[in-house]
């Protein structure tokens, strides 16, 4: 095969640049074409998303109305003519129509028709039961009877203490979407649409009375039901191919369709030309270049050659650039080459330099040894043993044995003579033979004499040197004086050997482990509490005495202390007696460092805690005992209660009552409602010192809980003629909270308030913002105040100040333990002030704030008091309890209500009247003899007796009790005693029998 020469070298490379060229050339067309369809596209989706983001605001208008609507509060006191002339004013326009509906659907107000005219009939339709009682329904387009037009409608529920009273509807006419198309000026040939959540056009730019009311395409259709937004081909609903773009609002389930001509869509041929002239500058450009830099490469080569014969002729290379960074390199190297050679020699002389250094450096170093030996109390000696000469290399041995630098240094023979301690010399003449006769390294630690008669411990170590031809053995050592580290380390046996003892006196199982924690002493505790041997012990024997089910995690946390140095702590580990039987012990090890913070030893100790984990057992027995005393007073107490209320109401309700009669009664009421509070209150505290009390935290608004609240306690206020301020900061601050736990906090706060201030005091309610995570709550009085002494102790249990004759009487001390626990369930903080008695008392809580606060907004009022006395329908009613006082008065007050009345005192009873005949409603105590109310529900229901509603009625009103009753069958759980009111808001709830009505959405 040839040599290859330049010119083909140049050949591939113009070959090498055209290539590239034609490539990139063709990715740009491709490029470019996908960016503009990629970029018409976009546009599209933006176009679509304009309009759905209109359509979306164009709904919620009406949804704002409605929710504005639904919070007047003529419909919280049921007034429906004033609430007509309210929508009237809010919804004047046509195509904004207000109908109320009532719950089963029927409508009562139609702000289309004259106030008191005949209504439409309707009811709750399928969409309602799809979306649920408490969430906003837009519904699809329909065609309105009153109206004669295609229409649509928002709905929202009206709520009042978490029923749904009323559904509110804001509708109107379909074509007032059509200017929302109309006003946005499409391109000639776009077409757009505006969807139901059915996919039924509502509105359209072209052609739009013509395909109203109409269903889209079967693919769009499909599209819609697969995602919320998209651009893809289809064919028009007049049959013409496009890009059509969708999209769902953001808000609702309406969508937006535009569709775009597909000829429209492609990108133009002037694109494709512009590219086309662009790629074939660049194919010539490319072939410019390659021939000039083909020409370039001609002239390195050339200087290439010249250096090549200046090299072979020995002359010196002087660099001069090529203008190629190749043919540089190569001349470089060969200038490279010629300057070693001139260095090898100069390398030869540095060499010789280097070795003189060396020897130089290695004086010095044994200089630095004999200072160094001198300086850490190290002697240095030479010994002889064939010639018994020894020499000293520094003035330390003198120093250590007590003689002057003038005496020669001290043979052997002289120091067995004269130094050697008597009960040493043995071992000596031990360790030196074994040197001389193996040339094991010599080691001796004894005693010697001194001159001055002083004892002294010393510790000589050396080697033997290698022989050498023609000299004698030699012993090179040192010599150190450890006198004072010997009495360290007696000190240390001692203070161990104490330290034992002392452990073997203390009740307690001691133990003692090495650094790397291997137990090496046990006190004789451990033994006898055991019945081990040290034999049997040693090691990881203690891991026989160790519960199987705790010892894996002692195992690893000691193996962690003894990596960390951290002290070891483990309560209750279950250690096996010699009798075979565990008890409970509580470990604890410590580790004991050295100067420099090592550790040398762990001292732990296993203390038996046997008698305190089974009194920790009886208190917590104790206090469930406790727990479930109070939780059977408080429905033994409720049960004779229930009667009482019940025989109250019945002394209020006699025709004509005398006033001592009626004074009477309203005493027993009042009592009672007070003995039933206390018992609320006891239960409380029950629950939240067990942590069993749960709450759902929700997003509230402050000026609502406030209203709540002052509800609750307006009548005591009025009745002490006091004044209350409410004062807010932000009338729409927000927390996270429980209304219905949040409200009791407040409404306890105000009644403490009200009682412990005189007549004509100012309560103050103050709602400020912390910062924007906090909102405070304040409630301030000018009443007895509170002293310096109780004020730390305010929040607790069973506290209360001294009673006196002009305070209240009456209470355990429970409210503000009870306020304490539920604001902190709730995440918040409650603090007391107070700057001594007569001086009033302010109480401050804060609370999380809710995140993104909304607009404010009215303050939600309660709904009106007490009803009609008396059902629309006399009801079939059956009182089942056990108690026949309790039952037979509740029996009276219902007769006394026009409702027919049996009473059963048994379960079995009850369960026979139920199988002769119906029944709208049967109340049901639960703790029943022999068969209880829970069982009786559950026969009910097994038999599918015809029994309409079964009430639960029961002294137990803990979540868990409530659960079970609902969880048996009953519908409903009232608590002893039972509030009429509250009894016959049921009785009208469930007694109420709705006519049927046509299905649909209620329509203008």
């Amino acid at each position: 095969m040839p040599t290859p020469t330049v010119r083909r070298w140049l050949v591939a490379l113009v070959v090498a640049a055209v290539l590239p060229t034609f490539i990139a050339a063709s990715a740009a067309l491709l490029y470019a074409y996908q960016r503009e369809r990629a970029a018409f596209q976009q546009s599209l989706r933006e176009t679509t998303r304009t309009l759905a983001l209109l359509v979306d605001r164009e709904i919620a208008r009406r949804e704002t109305i409605a929710l504005a609507l639904a919070g007047s509060p003529t419909l919280t006191r049921g007034d429906l003519r004033a609430f007509y002339d309210y929508a009237t004013r809010i919804a004047p326009t046509r195509d904004k129509v207000v109908v109320l509906h009532a719950p089963d659907g029927h409508q009562l107000v139609n702000t289309r028709l004259p106030f008191g005219a005949p209504l439409p009939p309707s009811r709750i339709g399928p969409e309602r039961e799809k979306v649920g009682p408490l969430a906003t329904l837009v519904s699809n387009m329909y065609f309105a009877p009153v109206g004669g037009q295609y229409s649509f409608a928002v709905q929202v529920p009206v709520v009042r203490e978490g029923k749904v009273i009323y559904y509110l509807s804001v509708a109107g006419f379909a074509s007032a979407l059509q200017p929302i198309l109309d006003d946005q000026r499409l391109p000639p040939g776009w077409v757009a649409s505006i969807l139901d959540g059915k996919g039924v056009i509502v509105a359209r730019n072209v052609g739009g009375e013509q395909y109203v009311g109409k269903p889209v395409s079967a693919r769009l259709a499909a599209r819609l039901k697969e995602s919320r937004g998209g651009v893809f081909k289809s064919v028009s609903i007049d049959g013409r191919p496009i890009l059509a773009s969708f999209m769902k609002s953001p808000g609702y389930e309406w969508a937006v369709v535009v569709g775009v001509p597909l000829q429209q869509a492609v990108m133009p041929p002037q694109v494709v030309i512009v590219f086309g002239l662009l790629a074939v500058v660049l194919l010539g450009l490319s072939l410019l270049v390659a021939v000039r830099v083909g020409r370039r490469l001609l002239l390195p080569v050339e200087r290439l050659k010249a250096a090549s014969q200046a090299l072979g002729s020995g002359a010196r290379l002087e660099l001069s650039s090529t203008g190629l960074a190749e043919t540089d390199e190569v001349l470089a190297a060969m200038r490279e080459a010629s300057i070693r050679i001139a260095r090898a020699a100069q390398d030869l002389e540095m060499r010789r330099l280097e070795a003189e250094a060396a020897a130089d450096a290695l004086r010095a170093s044994n200089e630095r040894l004999h200072l160094a030996t001198a300086t850490s109390g190290q002697g240095l000696f030479t010994w002889e043993p064939a010639s018994n000469r020894v020499t000293w290399h520094n003035a330390l041995p003198y120093q250590i044995f007590g003689i002057p630098q003038t005496e020669p240094p001290i043979t052997a023979a002289r120091f067995f003579a004269e130094f050697l301690h008597p009960d040493d010399a043995d071992s000596f003449a031990a360790c030196l033979k074994k040197t001389l006769e193996d040339g094991s390294p010599f080691h001796f630690l004894g005693r010697i004499r001194r001159r001055d008669g002083e004892q002294r411990w010393i510790e000589m170590a050396g080697r033997r040197q290698p022989e050498q031809p023609g000299q004698a053995v030699e012993i090179v050592g040192t010599l150190v004086d450890v006198t004072e580290r010997r009495k360290a380390e007696e000190a240390l046996r001692v203070s161990e050997w104490r330290l034992r003892q002392l452990a073997n006196t203390i009740p307690n199982l001691a133990w003692m482990a090495d650094a790397d924690g291997a137990v090496i002493w046990y006190n004789d505790r451990w033994y006898d509490y055991t019945g081990t041997t040290l034999e049997e012990m040693r090691s990881s024997g203690w891991h026989r005495v160790h519960h199987p089910s705790t010892l894996e995690e002692v195992k690893q946390r000691w193996a962690r202390c003894l990596q960390t140095g951290e002290i070891f702590e483990m309560p209750f580990v279950p250690l096996r007696g010699k009798d075979g039987q565990y008890r409970p012990f509580f470990t604890r090890a410590v580790p004991l460092r050295d100067d420099s913070g090592a550790i040398v030893q762990w001292f732990g100790t296993n203390t038996d805690v046997s008698t305190l984990k089974r009194a920790e057992e009886e208190l917590r027995e104790a206090d469930r005992r406790k727990d479930q005393f109070i939780a059977v007073l408080a429905h033994e107490l409720r049960n004779p209660l229930a009667p009482i209320r019940t025989a109250a109401e019945l002394l209020r309700r006699m025709p004509d009552p005398a006033p001592s009669v009626a004074r009477a009664a309203d005493i027993i009421v009042r009592q009672v409602g007070q003995m039933k509070q206390l018992l609320d209150d006891l239960l409380d505290v029950s629950r939240i010192t067990r942590g069993l009390m749960k709450l759902d935290l929700e997003r509230v608004k402050v000026n609502d809980l406030v209203s709540h609240a002052v509800e609750q306690v307006h009548t005591l206020i009025d009745r002490n003629g006091q004044q209350l301020v409410i004062w807010q900061e932000d009338d729409g601050a927000e927390v996270m909270a429980s209304p219905v736990r949040m409200t009791q906090v407040l409404a306890n706060l105000l009644d403490n308030a009200a009682k412990y201030s005189g007549s004509g005091s100012t309560i103050r309610v103050e709602v400020r913002r912390c910062d924007e995570d906090r909102v405070r709550i304040a409630v301030v009085d000018e009443g007895r105040g509170i002293s310096a002494e109780l004020l730390p102790h305010v929040f607790e249990p069973f506290t209360q100040g001294d009673r006196t004759s002009d305070g209240p009487q009456s209470g355990l001390g429970l409210g503000l333990a009870i306020v304490r626990g539920l604001v902190q369930l709730q995440g918040g903080e409650v603090r007391a002030y107070s700057e001594g008695p007569g001086r009033g008392s302010r109480f401050e809580i804060e609370l999380p704030a809710a995140s993104a606060p909304q607009g404010a907004g009215p303050a939600a009022t309660s709904a009106a008091g007490g009803g009609a006395c008396r059902s629309a329908d006399p009801l079939k009613v059956l009182v089942v309890d056990d108690n026949v006082d309790g039952a037979d008065a509740l029996a009276a007050l219902l007769s006394n209500l026009g409702h027919e009345v049996r009473c059963a005192y048994t379960g079995a009873q009850g369960l026979a009247l139920m199988r002769q005949s119906p029944f709208d409603m049967a109340i049901c105590d639960i703790g029943l003899p022999e068969m209880s109310g829970l069982e009786l529900a559950q026969a009910v229901r097994r038999e599918q007796l015809d029994v309409k509603h079964l009430v639960a009625l029961s002294g137990y009103g803990q979540r868990q009790d409530v659960a079970a009753s609902l969880g048996s069958g009953f519908s409903q759980h009232l608590i002893k005693p039972v509030e009429p009111q509250e009894l016959m808001d049921l009785l009208r709830r469930l007694g109420h029998r709705p006519s049927p009505s046509p299905e649909g959405l209620s329509t203008p």
